[in-house]
């Protein structure tokens, strides 16, 4: 009958004596060597099989390789590299904001270093770099719209660009979700090859929801004009959507709608709404006193 077989385990003291060496997910019979990200098999001699491992060509080489990422970071200042992707990205920021075209980032990067010549962050900022930035912006803000729709229930619109120029088309879709508040903002503007049918629109919009793993399901309405190839019951747009969330609701021209049920409300008031309109608007246009006497009022009760 053979004897009992004992085997070595895991203690901390191995931490202790050798830093790059912890307890391992595997079991007590294992360690595990940050350097090498890798678990080593103790059972047999315990420390013995630790200093074996230490000693291996692989670990020597892991170590030198981590010891050189260390030396290079000191090669960067934090505050310094924060400070500069804070300005330029603050620059990009405004360039959006007011649609300014990223060539007059080229002008940009000589103005700031003329303005600002003991500046680092001004050092170097042109078109190219300002492009990088404004599409990681884009990432970032559409992977927060992305993060929306797929807790939640939204609605999507989207329609077909009129360039003539081109035989592909462009379709932003456009969705509107609540976020605390409502919002509205582009999901993606991709590019449909092929005919602009209402099949191929509706798989347009039905694979990048897809593609961004927002589920169809969470779409809930959609805001299109009358065109059948919109809201074709059998081979529209909606049609599409439909097949893939049967109770999503289709709202054909809803801004005219509201637009026409102003119109048919307004007219059982027993006084014309365009009447009074126009004769408050010259009560004030001509007179300053009168316009005077309002923004008091206005003030007064914290109103525009």
């Amino acid at each position: 009958m053979s004897g009992k077989k004992y085997f070595q385990v895991f203690i901390p003291s191995y931490s202790t004596d050798f830093p790059c060496i912890q307890k391992s997910r595997k079991g007590e019979k294992y360690a595990f060597c940050t350097v090498c990200r890798c678990d080593l098999n103790i059972a047999h001699a315990g420390r013995r099989d630790i200093l074996l491992h230490l000693g291996t060509k692989k670990h020597k080489d892991s170590a030198q390789i981590v010891d050189t990422n260390e030396k290079l970071g000191g090669y960067f200042s934090a505050s310094v590299d924060q400070g500069t992707i804070r300005a330029e990205c603050l620059f990009t920021a405004f360039l959006i904001e007011h649609n300014v075209p990223f060539t007059a980032a080229d002008h940009a990067g000589d103005f700031f270093r003329k303005m600002f010549p003991n500046f680092k962050e001004a050092v170097a900022y042109a078109r190219t770099k300002t492009a990088a930035i404004a599409k990681e912006m884009a990432n970032q803000q559409v992977s927060s719209v992305v993060s929306c729709l797929q807790s939640g229930p939204f609605s999507v619109a989207t329609d077909g660009s009129n360039d003539a120029g081109n035989d592909a088309k462009l379709y932003p879709i456009v969705v509107t979700f609540v976020d605390g508040i409502v919002r509205t903002a582009l999901l993606a503007m991709p590019t449909l090859e092929g005919d602009s049918t209402g099949r191929n629109i509706g798989a347009l919009v039905v694979n990048t929801l897809k593609a961004n793993n927002v589920p169809v399901r969470n779409c809930v309405g959609m805001a299109c004009d009358n065109a059948p190839v919109m809201i074709g019951s059998k081979s529209g747009v909606a049609a599409v959507l439909k097949e893939n969330h049967e109770n999503i609701a289709i709202l054909g021209c809803c801004c005219h709608l509201i637009n026409l049920a102003a119109q048919k409300g307004s007219a059982c008031l027993p006084v014309s709404v365009d009447e009074v309109l126009i004769d408050v608007y010259y009560y004030l246009e001509k007179s300053s006193k009168r316009k005077d006497k309002l923004r008091a009022f206005q003030c007064l009760h914290d109103v525009e």
